[in-house]
């Protein structure tokens, strides 16, 4: 996932400013791949999370859902499908 370039810039980042600019385009990088590789996101159904969702609180079923969150919120939501896909997270939206 991050790549060895990465990994060198994060052990020699001296500012927040300089590790958000890292952080922002390890993002951008997710969420504006056609197909996700980097985390190998398919197009699937998310299990049923154990709360159920209200109308102000919102759980993602679908990881297109999941994939649209991390574009909208310029987030790497996106690196807990897998863990979605287990059943072990669950993320909700407002």
């Amino acid at each position: 996932m991050v790549k060895q370039a990465e990994r060198r810039q994060l052990t020699h980042c001296r500012s927040i400013n300089e590790l958000e600019r890292i952080h922002n385009r390890y993002v951008d990088r997710i969420n504006n791949h056609p197909t996700n590789q980097d985390i190998k996101i398919k197009d699937v159904d998310y299990p049923v999370p154990p709360i159920v969702g209200t109308e102000h609180i919102i759980p993602l079923t679908h990881s297109r859902e999941l994939i649209r969150e991390g574009k909208k919120q310029h987030h790497c939501v996106a690196m807990y499908h897998r863990l979605i896909l287990k059943g072990t997270c669950y993320i909700f939206i407002k």
